[in-house]
């Protein structure tokens, strides 16, 4: 009986393969015919999606044409073999001939199983299929994960719900870009308005953000503090806000009077301790890296973007192999790579000798968090591998990519960073005063974060000079001076790169649907983020994408490191006329919640499709009903006077036609750049004349030509026909 395994990466083969009881030899040579055999026993693999879905002019030709009275178009989903697939998929599918039973064995989530799934689908097989979920590349683990193979047919419903956003994706990214795209053309516009359901909900973070700023009103309000000395120790105490007290609606004070009557209450007036808790904190190191969170350190700390960030991981993975799977949105690791930490570590030092003063401080005995079998699944965090080489070889960004993993790998070992933290309430004149301060006791794991400013994970906010430990409750002392400092109101700050992908991997935040918010983030609670749009494997391309499409823009400001990210004019024009549903999060939110419920049975993949549709007709109703109130720069049509003059540049020549072409045919021709639209007749037969133009000049040639005959021709000064001026006769002086 021959079994088949349908791996999604080659990785994953390879693994596998050696689970089934294979070795390298026989991996070496099946190489070259992309798949390996041990006994009964195949193993083949994809390249990610091997199968797309057709775009709209391959269903029919007529969908090459953009034209709205098309949309919105609507068609029965059909896949195709990707291009770049041919091969090793025409492999696939003989195997698929040859296969008693078949194992899928895409990555654990619902797009591995769709990606398999599809194939057996596609090509109609009937055969026994089960599923192997490996969630760990570990020797043992796979053998475990082998042994534990169920019937495919308990989990398809996972993969429909990724088939059903699959092609509602597409079908809105088409209907609605088509849609927009056409209406500014129609209004003189000649670039593409790419609507996605990520895309334009991540550009519209940024435009909310760049508006919050724009629009930011100054204000001011009071910081009132109080200067204590009470036991022997001077500390700093802010001033406790009631609720009767005069505030702005940031429940700032606002009230100058008021905040200097406070000055003159506790001034020199006995204090006391009305609340003391003490404690000591333990801080343990960061969680390992995800694809996001190493993207975003990459911005903060090289100004890499995004792409750059994730090309040269994918190199350290593919080339050197010193780093592993990249595309991940996982912080969790297992019990096994915990068990394989003293190889790693060693390979780290290895690699980079600057790491061992600190590997031979690790204490391998303890175990972080982030070792946890239960919360780690096939995509875990970015860590070393076993693997060493020449760091030499490395470029230097390579080099500060595997730093930056190496370090966070080897800081899981450290002991916590100590710290003695101290909650304080005094009373002095029926008034509170509350402080919350922090006094390092070990630096831990903070030893290999020196002089790391502006890390996310390394919050510092509280830590101060002086212990407060030693204050208890009751005890008396005097409030020495108090301060009402006068302060601005400030903006929020733009987006970096650093920020933006992190922003991108809490959009469930920004839901206003308390339902949906909840659905959302419960969605993501075991990948340790707050309800992430795009995936680790695409978001890199599709911030790129928002650059490409000039939606945003990128630039140095002065008071940041990184360069800032912005809207461009165009985009906030073309923002503030979307829909909500258009550019809201909670788009994504919603289709979450339709997918679950694919997965409980209770709505089918048509069903869902369906849904979407109707937001699809009605966005597309309102573009054809009210077109695109959008600015323009240009002349209006004086032939049908609902279109635009746009330039028209071929090989022979330019000139300007209607946007609404071809339901309006006029043209005009240009003048120094520009549309001429004036009106001029042949003083010989009366005709139009028509402004022409040579290499070099402007002309103006009678229309009546083929009618009449009239050959009259005349000169262009500034736009206007005059008589051509007679050649001069030149003569010899030669007898």
């Amino acid at each position: 009986m021959v079994n088949l395994y349908l791996a999604e990466k080659p990785s994953l083969a390879r693994a596998l393969f050696l689970g089934l009881g294979g070795n390298e030899n026989l991996i070496k040579s099946g190489q070259r015919q992309g798949f390996y055999q041990y006994g009964d026993h195949i193993v083949t693999y994809c390249f990610g999606h091997m199968l797309e879905l057709l775009n709209p002019e391959e269903h029919d030709e007529k969908y090459k044409k953009w034209d709205l009275n098309l949309l919105p178009m609507r068609f029965e989903p059909k896949l195709k073999v990707k291009d770049d697939a041919k091969s090793q998929y025409s492999v696939i599918q003989q195997l698929l001939k040859k296969a008693d039973v078949i194992y899928n064995v895409g990555d654990p989530d619902e797009e591995g199983q769709l990606l398999i799934d599809e194939i057996i689908t596609y090509e109609r097989i009937t055969k026994p299929v089960k599923r192997i979920f490996i969630s760990d590349m570990n020797l043992n683990s796979v053998k475990k994960s082998i042994a534990n193979a169920s019937d495919n047919q308990r989990w398809l419903k996972n993969g429909l719900a990724a088939l059903a956003r699959s092609i509602c994706d597409q079908a809105w990214g088409f209907n609605l870009t088509r849609a927009y795209t056409v209406a500014g053309r129609q209004k003189g516009h000649d670039r593409m308005f790419n609507i996605g359901r990520v895309q334009t909900a991540a550009v519209n973070i940024v435009n909310e953000r760049c508006l919050a700023i724009e629009n930011h009103v100054k204000s001011y309000f009071f910081d009132i503090y109080g200067e204590f000395n009470i036991n022997g120790l001077n500390f700093t105490a802010s001033y406790e806000i009631k609720d009767s007290d005069p505030v702005d609606d940031n429940g700032k004070i606002n009230h100058k009077a008021f905040a200097e009557s406070i000055i003159e209450k506790c001034i020199d007036e006995p204090a006391i301790i009305e609340k003391a808790k003490h404690k000591d904190v333990n801080k343990n190191a960061p969680m390992p890296y995800s694809l996001s969170t190493l993207q975003g350190d990459c911005a903060r700390k090289f100004g890499l973007s995004a792409k750059e960030t994730l090309d040269t991981i994918q190199s350290l993975y593919e080339k050197h192999k010193v780093l592993t799977y990249p595309r991940s949105n996982a912080k969790y690791l297992s019990n096994e790579h915990h068990a394989a930490s003293r190889r790693i570590i060693s390979a780290i030092s290895q690699t980079n000798p600057i790491f061992k003063q600190f590997a031979d401080k690790t204490d391998l005995s303890l175990k972080h968090k982030c070792f946890n079998d239960d919360k780690f699944d096939n995509h875990h965090g970015i860590i070393p591998t076993e693997t060493s080489c020449d760091f030499s070889k490395l470029s230097a960004t390579e080099q500060n990519i595997y730093n930056l993993v190496a370090r966070s790998f080897i800081a899981l070992f450290y002991p916590p960073s100590v710290y003695a933290h101290s909650e304080i309430t005094v009373k002095v004149a029926d008034l509170q005063f509350h402080t919350e301060t922090e006094k390092k006791l070990s630096n831990g794991w903070k030893e290999l974060y020196t002089n790391d400013k502006g890390n996310p994970d390394i919050d510092e906010s509280l830590e101060g000079e002086t212990a407060l430990s030693s204050l208890k409750l009751s005890m008396q002392g005097t409030c020495e001076d108090v301060q009402a400092l006068s302060k601005e109101t400030a903006p929020p700050k733009y987006f970096v790169g650093s920020t933006f992908i992190r922003e991108l991997t809490r959009a469930a935040l920004k839901v206003t649907d308390p339902e949906l918010k909840k659905i959302f983030l419960k969605k993501f609670e075991d990948e340790d983020e707050l309800g992430a749009i795009g995936t680790e494997a695409t978001r890199a391309d599709m911030i790129e994408k928002c650059f490409e499409t000039g939606f945003l823009r990128k630039g140095k400001l002065k008071g940041y490191k990184e360069e800032v990210i912005v809207t461009s004019d165009m985009a906030k024009e073309f923002l503030a006329l979307l829909p909500f549903e258009c550019k809201a999060v909670d788009t994504t939110a919603q289709w979450i919640a339709w997918g679950e419920e694919i997965k409980k049975g209770n709505l089918t993949v048509t069903q869902y499709v369906d849904r979407i549709y109707e937001q699809i007709n009605k966005q597309v109703a309102q573009v054809k009903k009210n077109g695109l109130n959008i600015k323009v720069n240009l002349t209006s049509c004086p032939t049908c006077f609902d279109g635009y003059l746009k330039k028209i540049t071929t090989e022979k020549n330019t000139f300007f036609s209607c946007t609404r072409y071809p339901e309006c045919n006029a043209s005009f021709p240009e003048y120094k750049g520009n549309v001429y639209i004036e009106k001029h007749n042949c003083p010989k037969c009366g005709s139009a004349l028509i402004l022409r133009k040579t290499k070099d000049d402007y002309w103006f040639g009678c229309s009546g030509f083929k009618e009449n005959g009239c050959k009259q021709s005349m000169g262009c000064v500034g736009g206007k026909p005059v008589k051509k001026a007679q050649k001069r006769r030149s003569f010899s002086t030669k007898k």
